[in-house]
């Protein structure tokens, strides 16, 4: 196990790593979508001590482990999704003995050999008596030949979308700017979905609730100092300015309006890095625009869910 470098995952072309444009497409659904995230009463949350993503790098020599799953894993480093069938044991996944899985049902886990440029993603990892157990997992690229997402809908997050994808970093933090977009989740994404998704798990109401893969972007005429006033501590800052530059995309059906933060244990992140460091920033702040290459589309012009295999 090493530790993970600063390099930004998939190409420069992935939706999460093209920056919003100056005059961006908007979605004219935004002011229901406003209204949706308001009348919530939920705040945008950052929670690091549960529910959200561990994040361990590894190296080439990282001795194997043997992880049995009770769902599916989908290795998708070729290109093209190759099944395993149902409940496989897989014998060559490089994972640490030592890591921890984060606090929460979800414990979702990525190992990343950031020399090989591959991610390696986890649903329900645990340590069963010594060995490893996962419900579901994925191998997918991490190089300039990835896109960030699964095509087919059949792995991933709700959205389906990588774990590693939009989560932020102490690596990000560290350099003062964060180059990607950012993963977001909160309790009610509709029935449908737009590209970068390509399924979803949302329960919401079509016409009401947001797409999942809906691209969100903070005001972009906000401040340096509109921002600290606003209460944003120096980390809080700095991904506020990515949720203008590159925004933030609906990844999933979770308990709580938030974005990632690589998990506590694994990210060692310092007591300032809470759950609330950026819930005093107001929903109609945010506006809902085109993904790269797209424009924003009304709900009902997305595509319906699919099911599939995770």
């Amino acid at each position: 196990m090493t530790g993970c470098s600063g390099a930004r995952p998939y190409a420069d072309t992935s939706p999460w790593n093209t920056p919003i444009p100056p005059n961006p497409t908007i979605d004219p659904q935004t002011p229901t979508y406003q209204n949706t995230l308001t009348t919530t009463g939920l705040t945008l949350t950052s929670d690091v001590d549960q529910y959200t993503i561990g994040l361990y790098c590894v190296t080439p020599d990282t001795t194997p482990t043997t992880v049995t799953f009770s769902g599916y894993y989908s290795d998708y480093t070729s290109g093209t999704r190759v099944r395993h069938g149902y409940a496989p044991t897989i014998t060559n996944l490089p994972i640490p003995t030592t890591i921890t899985p984060p606090t929460g049902t979800d414990a979702q886990l990525v190992i990343w050999d950031q020399n090989a440029g591959i991610e390696y993603g986890f649903w329900q990892f645990a340590w069963t008596n010594g060995h490893a157990t996962a419900t579901n997992g994925y191998a997918i690229r991490t190089d300039t030949t990835s896109a960030g997402r699964f095509a087919d809908g059949l792995a991933g997050r709700g959205a389906g979308l990588p774990y590693l994808a939009g989560l932020v970093r102490p690596t990000d933090i560290a350099t003062g700017h964060i180059d990607h977009a950012l993963a977001f989740a909160y309790p009610f994404p509709s029935h449908q979905y737009t590209y970068p998704a390509s399924k979803t798990d949302g329960k919401g109401t079509t016409g009401t609730d947001l797409p999942e893969g809906t691209r969100l972007q903070l005001d972009p005429t906000l401040t340096t100092t509109d921002l600290t006033n606003l209460g944003l501590t120096p980390t809080a800052v700095i991904i506020a300015q990515a949720l203008q530059r590159y925004g933030m995309y609906v990844v999933d059906n979770s308990g709580s309006a938030k974005v990632y933060l690589q998990d506590r244990t694994s990210a060692a992140w310092d007591t300032t890095t809470t759950r609330t460091i950026l819930s005093t920033i107001p929903w109609n702040r945010f506006r809902a625009v085109g993904a790269p290459g797209r424009s924003a589309l009304p709900p009902g012009s997305t595509a319906g869910a699919t099911s599939g295999a995770p």
